[in-house]
């Protein structure tokens, strides 16, 4: 059986985290689509927006607003679980 490298564990970590973010741009499209198929694109007058504030971030779709807390972010960035994650991983 072949030994994991760090570099392997690298490109696959990378890998995974772009087909993440792919799966969420389609999956906020076709929310927004579905959206907007009940509204007409005419009766809408932003599709679409994204903003961020120190502690929020506000998404628009379809001229509905909704409000996400940024501060779970803040606090794994600042944890102790993710400084060790780091350590480790540039110990490798």
């Amino acid at each position: 059986m072949r030994k994991i490298n760090a570099r392997s564990f690298q490109i696959f970590l990378a890998s995974a985290i772009i087909t993440a973010l792919v799966l969420l741009l389609a999956g906020a499209l076709v929310f927004a689509e579905n959206n907007t198929e009940k509204t007409g694109l005419d009766a809408v007058s932003d599709m679409f927006s994204v903003r961020f504030s120190e502690k929020d971030a506000f998404v628009t779709v379809n001229d509905r607003s909704y409000n996400f807390s940024l501060s779970g972010v803040y606090d794994f960035f600042k944890s102790k679980a993710l400084y060790a994650t780091a350590v480790i991983w540039f110990m490798l």
